[in-house]
């Protein structure tokens, strides 16, 4: 449904629509790849953003929940709900400090 690359690691996140998140590793290091799910959203993912310091995973979908994950700690994440309508495109400013969201109903989140 949906991918994002890490600015700074080798790792692509893919976005699915069993509503998991596939983490791929390691593509530079003999093709011995690597991967590690993470599974909150129970409908499909269609969209994740890095932030740009690499620290956070951002995810949504059609709950119309913003999910922050903790890169590299996937157990800690937070949420902001209720944003409306199902999310469809995530953006973070270059100073990492403001999200944006644009949702199915054409509206957006600041």
């Amino acid at each position: 449904m949906c991918v994002a690359c890490h600015q700074k690691e080798d790792c692509i996140a893919t976005g699915h629509e069993d509503g998991k998140i596939r983490l791929w590793r390691n593509f530079n290091h003999k093709k011995e790849y690597t991967y590690s799910t993470l599974h909150w959203h129970h409908s499909a993912v269609s969209s994740l953003c890095f932030t740009p310091e690499g620290t956070n995973l951002l995810s949504g979908g059609l709950e119309s929940v913003l999910v922050q994950w903790r890169y590299n700690q996937e157990s800690q994440r937070d949420f902001l709900p209720r944003l409306g309508s199902a999310i469809t495109h995530i953006a973070v400013s270059p100073d990492g400090a403001l999200f944006c969201t644009s949702h199915s109903d054409n509206s957006k989140e600041l």
